[in-house]
Protein backbone atom coordinates (compact mmCIF):
# COMPACT_ATOMS: atom_id res chain seq x y z
CA UNK A 1 0.00 0.00 0.00
CA UNK A 2 2.53 2.68 -1.27
CA UNK A 3 2.44 6.08 0.77
CA UNK A 4 -1.04 5.15 3.01
CA UNK A 5 -0.78 6.69 6.33
CA UNK A 6 -4.57 7.14 7.69
CA UNK A 7 -2.53 8.36 10.92
CA UNK A 8 -2.40 7.02 14.39
CA UNK A 9 -5.93 6.47 15.05
CA UNK A 10 -7.06 2.86 15.58
CA UNK A 11 -10.60 3.35 14.12
CA UNK A 12 -11.57 -0.45 13.07
CA UNK A 13 -11.12 -2.79 15.92
CA UNK A 14 -9.12 -0.92 18.73
CA UNK A 15 -6.75 -4.08 19.07
CA UNK A 16 -3.74 -2.35 19.13
CA UNK A 17 -5.11 0.54 21.91
CA UNK A 18 -5.91 -2.35 24.45
CA UNK A 19 -2.99 -4.21 23.93
CA UNK A 20 -1.19 -0.82 24.75
CA UNK A 21 -3.51 -0.09 27.38
CA UNK A 22 -2.79 -3.73 28.93
CA UNK A 23 1.08 -2.88 28.67
CA UNK A 24 0.91 0.25 29.94
CA UNK A 25 -2.44 2.37 30.21
CA UNK A 26 -2.34 4.86 33.32
CA UNK A 27 -5.48 3.90 34.78
CA UNK A 28 -6.59 7.69 34.00
CA UNK A 29 -9.55 6.65 32.54
CA UNK A 30 -10.67 4.16 34.95
CA UNK A 31 -10.60 6.91 37.96
CA UNK A 32 -13.41 6.60 40.37
CA UNK A 33 -15.01 3.62 38.47
CA UNK A 34 -17.77 2.01 40.30
CA UNK A 35 -16.42 -1.16 41.64
CA UNK A 36 -12.79 -0.54 41.72
CA UNK A 37 -10.45 0.26 44.62
CA UNK A 38 -8.32 1.92 42.65
CA UNK A 39 -6.82 2.75 39.09
CA UNK A 40 -6.80 -0.46 36.67
CA UNK A 41 -3.37 0.10 35.20
CA UNK A 42 -1.09 -2.06 32.37
CA UNK A 43 1.14 -4.43 34.27
CA UNK A 44 4.25 -1.83 33.48
CA UNK A 45 1.90 1.35 33.59
CA UNK A 46 5.41 3.56 34.51
CA UNK A 47 7.10 2.46 30.90
CA UNK A 48 7.14 5.07 27.84
CA UNK A 49 5.33 3.95 24.63
CA UNK A 50 6.58 4.02 21.17
CA UNK A 51 3.75 2.97 18.84
CA UNK A 52 3.37 1.66 15.71
CA UNK A 53 0.28 1.63 13.67
CA UNK A 54 0.21 -0.86 11.07
CA UNK A 55 -3.47 -1.12 10.62
CA UNK A 56 -4.76 0.90 7.24
CA UNK A 57 -8.31 1.95 5.70
CA UNK A 58 -7.51 0.70 2.19
CA UNK A 59 -8.97 2.99 -0.70
CA UNK A 60 -9.83 0.07 -3.17
CA UNK A 61 -9.87 0.98 -6.28
CA UNK A 62 -12.42 -2.38 -7.38
CA UNK A 63 -15.11 -2.18 -4.65
CA UNK A 64 -15.36 -5.97 -5.15
CA UNK A 65 -12.00 -6.18 -3.45
CA UNK A 66 -13.34 -4.11 -0.49
CA UNK A 67 -16.23 -6.56 -0.26
CA UNK A 68 -13.34 -8.84 -0.33
CA UNK A 69 -10.98 -8.09 2.50
CA UNK A 70 -12.28 -5.60 3.69
CA UNK A 71 -11.23 -1.99 4.67
CA UNK A 72 -8.92 -2.27 7.20
CA UNK A 73 -6.04 -4.20 6.72
CA UNK A 74 -2.50 -5.05 8.15
CA UNK A 75 -0.84 -2.97 5.15
CA UNK A 76 1.47 -0.82 7.06
CA UNK A 77 3.76 -3.83 7.88
CA UNK A 78 6.84 -2.82 5.47
CA UNK A 79 8.17 -6.03 3.51
CA UNK A 80 11.54 -6.09 5.58
CA UNK A 81 10.60 -6.25 9.06
CA UNK A 82 13.49 -4.97 10.02
CA UNK A 83 12.28 -1.55 9.38
CA UNK A 84 9.66 -1.62 11.40
CA UNK A 85 12.30 -2.85 14.66
CA UNK A 86 14.56 -0.63 13.29
CA UNK A 87 12.33 2.26 13.64
CA UNK A 88 11.46 1.05 17.60
CA UNK A 89 14.53 0.79 18.05
CA UNK A 90 15.72 4.34 17.30
CA UNK A 91 13.08 5.71 19.24
CA UNK A 92 14.35 3.82 22.22
CA UNK A 93 11.82 0.88 22.56
CA UNK A 94 13.93 -2.50 23.83
CA UNK A 95 10.98 -4.66 24.23
CA UNK A 96 8.76 -4.85 20.76
CA UNK A 97 5.24 -6.36 21.27
CA UNK A 98 3.54 -7.77 18.04
CA UNK A 99 -0.11 -8.79 18.91
CA UNK A 100 -0.44 -10.18 14.62
CA UNK A 101 0.62 -12.49 12.52
CA UNK A 102 -0.13 -14.81 9.67
CA UNK A 103 1.36 -16.76 6.97
CA UNK A 104 1.17 -20.78 6.98
CA UNK A 105 0.98 -22.59 9.83
CA UNK A 106 4.51 -23.23 11.33
CA UNK A 107 6.28 -22.01 8.26
CA UNK A 108 9.91 -20.23 9.34
CA UNK A 109 9.57 -17.97 6.53
CA UNK A 110 11.16 -14.63 5.35
CA UNK A 111 9.34 -12.96 7.77
CA UNK A 112 10.59 -15.04 10.71
CA UNK A 113 14.24 -14.91 9.40
CA UNK A 114 13.70 -11.23 9.52
CA UNK A 115 13.45 -10.69 13.24
CA UNK A 116 15.97 -13.30 13.80
CA UNK A 117 18.54 -11.47 11.83
CA UNK A 118 17.51 -8.09 13.80
CA UNK A 119 17.63 -9.58 17.58
CA UNK A 120 21.23 -11.29 16.69
CA UNK A 121 22.65 -8.25 15.65
CA UNK A 122 20.80 -6.01 18.68
CA UNK A 123 21.18 -8.91 22.02
CA UNK A 124 19.23 -5.53 23.98
CA UNK A 125 16.22 -6.00 22.12
CA UNK A 126 13.19 -8.55 23.09
CA UNK A 127 10.12 -9.41 20.35
CA UNK A 128 7.51 -10.81 21.94
CA UNK A 129 4.77 -12.14 19.39
CA UNK A 130 1.70 -13.48 19.61
CA UNK A 131 0.91 -17.13 18.99
CA UNK A 132 -1.86 -16.69 16.76
CA UNK A 133 -5.65 -17.45 17.24
CA UNK A 134 -6.10 -20.17 15.26
CA UNK A 135 -6.28 -23.03 17.46
CA UNK A 136 -9.24 -25.75 16.33
CA UNK A 137 -10.64 -29.15 16.81
CA UNK A 138 -10.28 -29.16 12.77
CA UNK A 139 -10.61 -33.30 12.63
CA UNK A 140 -13.66 -33.07 15.54
CA UNK A 141 -11.54 -35.69 17.47
CA UNK A 142 -11.92 -34.13 20.36
CA UNK A 143 -8.54 -32.84 20.41
CA UNK A 144 -6.78 -29.04 19.21
CA UNK A 145 -5.10 -29.65 16.10
CA UNK A 146 -1.23 -28.88 16.87
CA UNK A 147 1.15 -26.46 14.36
CA UNK A 148 -1.15 -23.23 13.94
CA UNK A 149 1.54 -20.57 15.19
CA UNK A 150 2.32 -18.74 12.36
CA UNK A 151 5.06 -16.46 12.09
CA UNK A 152 6.58 -14.05 12.80
CA UNK A 153 6.22 -16.00 16.16
CA UNK A 154 7.87 -19.13 14.39
CA UNK A 155 11.02 -16.82 14.88
CA UNK A 156 13.67 -18.37 17.05
CA UNK A 157 14.84 -15.05 19.02
CA UNK A 158 11.73 -14.56 19.80
CA UNK A 159 9.65 -14.86 22.86
CA UNK A 160 6.39 -16.55 21.43
CA UNK A 161 3.09 -15.80 23.93
CA UNK A 162 -0.24 -18.26 23.87
CA UNK A 163 -3.25 -17.79 25.95
CA UNK A 164 -4.69 -19.24 28.82
CA UNK A 165 -8.29 -18.83 30.43
CA UNK A 166 -9.45 -16.85 32.83
CA UNK A 167 -11.64 -17.38 35.73
CA UNK A 168 -14.89 -15.27 35.27
CA UNK A 169 -18.04 -16.68 36.21
CA UNK A 170 -20.11 -14.90 34.55
CA UNK A 171 -19.00 -15.77 31.58
CA UNK A 172 -19.68 -19.34 32.24
CA UNK A 173 -22.66 -19.85 29.55
CA UNK A 174 -20.11 -18.72 26.78
CA UNK A 175 -18.48 -21.89 25.61
CA UNK A 176 -16.37 -22.71 22.51
CA UNK A 177 -19.03 -24.59 20.50
CA UNK A 178 -21.38 -21.58 21.16
CA UNK A 179 -19.35 -19.30 19.34
CA UNK A 180 -17.38 -21.26 17.03
CA UNK A 181 -19.50 -24.37 16.20
CA UNK A 182 -17.45 -25.11 13.41
CA UNK A 183 -14.20 -24.87 15.37
CA UNK A 184 -14.94 -27.27 17.84
CA UNK A 185 -18.14 -29.53 16.98
CA UNK A 186 -17.38 -32.22 20.08
CA UNK A 187 -17.01 -32.11 23.16
CA UNK A 188 -15.09 -31.89 24.99
CA UNK A 189 -14.70 -28.28 23.73
CA UNK A 190 -18.21 -28.15 22.54
CA UNK A 191 -20.15 -27.58 25.57
CA UNK A 192 -16.62 -26.24 27.90
CA UNK A 193 -16.90 -22.35 28.95
CA UNK A 194 -14.34 -20.21 27.69
CA UNK A 195 -13.46 -18.63 31.15
CA UNK A 196 -13.65 -20.88 33.72
CA UNK A 197 -10.18 -22.61 34.63
CA UNK A 198 -7.24 -20.06 34.46
CA UNK A 199 -5.39 -23.57 34.47
CA UNK A 200 -6.20 -24.85 30.83
CA UNK A 201 -4.46 -23.30 27.45
CA UNK A 202 -7.51 -21.18 25.74
CA UNK A 203 -8.89 -23.55 22.80
CA UNK A 204 -8.24 -20.92 19.76
CA UNK A 205 -4.80 -20.12 20.86
CA UNK A 206 -2.11 -21.22 18.47
CA UNK A 207 -0.31 -24.17 19.26
CA UNK A 208 3.21 -25.43 18.07
CA UNK A 209 5.42 -27.00 17.09
CA UNK A 210 7.05 -25.27 14.54
CA UNK A 211 7.36 -27.44 10.87
CA UNK A 212 11.10 -27.60 11.90
CA UNK A 213 10.31 -29.46 15.57
CA UNK A 214 10.54 -26.21 18.36
CA UNK A 215 8.71 -25.97 20.82
CA UNK A 216 6.45 -22.66 20.58
CA UNK A 217 4.86 -20.52 22.71
CA UNK A 218 7.37 -20.53 25.11
CA UNK A 219 4.99 -18.57 27.25
CA UNK A 220 0.92 -18.38 28.02
CA UNK A 221 -0.55 -15.84 30.04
Amino acid sequence: NPGGNDGPADFDSGHGTHVAGSVLGSGTASQGLAGTSGPIRGLAHAARLVFQAVEQELQWKNPADAQDYGRYLLAGIPADLTTLFADAYRKGARIHSNSWGGGDPGEYDEQSEHLDRFVWKRRTFCVLGAAGIEGADADGDGRINPMSVTSPATAKNCITVGACENRRPAFNSETYGKWWPGDYPVAPFRGDPMANDSAQIVAFSSRGPTRDGRSKPEVVA
